[in-house]
C-alpha cells in the first residue's frame, strides 16, 4: 500500500471554558457556527469521497440511495446554518464585531445572507425540503413528488424503478430516494428526466459554494472575537506533521 504523503498542520490549543465560556451568546454562537461548518464539510467530503462512477447495475442503485441520503443530511445542516446565522445577527455584540470585520467578512456575510433571498432563494428550498422530505415523511409532499416522477417521462412506462434484495443483507428500495429528489430539487410538471442530474448537480455547487463562504467568515470573525475579549493570552499556538 502507497504511503500517504505527510501533513502539515497548526493548532491552537487553550482552556475550553476560559475562551468559550457556556455565559456568552456570542462564544456559544461562535461555536455553534464551528459546528455547522464541520458538518457541511464532513457530509460533502464524503460526498466526493464515494461518488466513483460504477457501471454495475446494482452498484449504481446503491451509490445513488447513498447519494439522497449524503443529500438530505446536507440540506438538513445548512438550515441549521441559516438559523444560526440569523440569531448571531439579532445579538448585541455582533453588532460591534460587524463594525471590525474586514471587507473579506462582510462579503462572505452579504454573500450567505443573499441566500436567503432573491427569486429563488436556496434557504427556501433547503427548509421546503427539511420539512416535508428529509427529516419528515410527510403524506402530501410524497404524493406530489410520486406524481411528477411519472411526468418527467414522456412514455409512462419509463417512468419505471425496483426494489433490491441482497441475499444474506438486506433491502434496497430505490423508488423512494427517486420520489425525495423531485421534492428536494424543486422539479415541476413539465421537466424531464434529464434534469435530475443537472439539478443534483447544481445544488452540490450551491452548497459547495456556502461552505467557503461559512469557513471564510468564521476566518474573519474569530480573531476579531479574540480582540474584543482579550483572549491572546490563552491562546497556545502549535505546529506539527504527521
Amino acid at each position: 500500500m502507497r504511503k500517504r504523503p505527510s501533513r502539515n498542520y497548526n493548532l491552537i490549543k487553550f482552556v475550553a471554558a476560559d475562551v468559550f465560556p457556556p455565559s456568552c451568546e456570542l462564544a456559544m454562537d461562535i461555536l455553534r457556527l464551528m459546528s455547522a461548518y464541520n458538518d457541511i464539510s464532513e457530509v460533502l467530503d464524503w460526498m466526493i469521497g464515494t461518488r466513483s462512477i460504477t457501471t454495475k447495475r446494482i452498484a449504481s442503485r446503491k451509490a445513488r440511495i447513498r447519494m439522497s441520503i449524503q443529500n438530505r443530511m446536507l440540506l438538513g445542516f445548512l438550515h441549521e446554518t441559516f438559523r444560526v446565522i440569523d440569531q448571531l445577527q439579532g445579538t448585541a455584540e455582533f453588532k460591534e464585531v460587524k463594525e471590525r470585520l474586514p471587507e473579506r467578512g462582510i462579503r462572505s456575510l452579504k454573500n450567505l445572507q443573499l441566500a436567503s433571498g432573491g427569486e429563488e432563494p436556496i434557504r427556501s428550498r433547503i427548509k421546503l425540503t427539511r420539512d416535508s422530505v428529509a427529516f419528515h415523511y410527510d403524506r402530501e409532499s410524497f404524493a406530489k413528488g410520486a406524481s411528477i416522477y411519472s411526468s418527467l417521462f414522456t412514455e409512462r412506462t419509463k417512468a419505471a424503478s425496483e426494489i433490491i434484495f441482497e441475499s444474506g443483507s438486506r433491502a434496497y428500495f430505490f423508488y423512494p430516494e427517486q420520489v425525495r429528489e423531485i421534492v428536494a430539487f424543486g422539479f415541476i410538471e413539465g421537466d424531464s428526466g434529464d434534469q435530475i442530474p443537472v439539478k443534483l448537480g447544481q445544488f452540490l455547487t450551491e452548497a459547495q459554494k456556502l461552505m467557503h463562504e461559512v469557513g471564510c467568515f468564521l476566518d474573519q470573525l474569530l480573531p476579531i472575537y479574540i480582540e474584543i475579549k482579550g483572549l491572546e493570552p490563552a491562546l497556545r499556538y502549535e505546529s506539527l506533521t504527521e
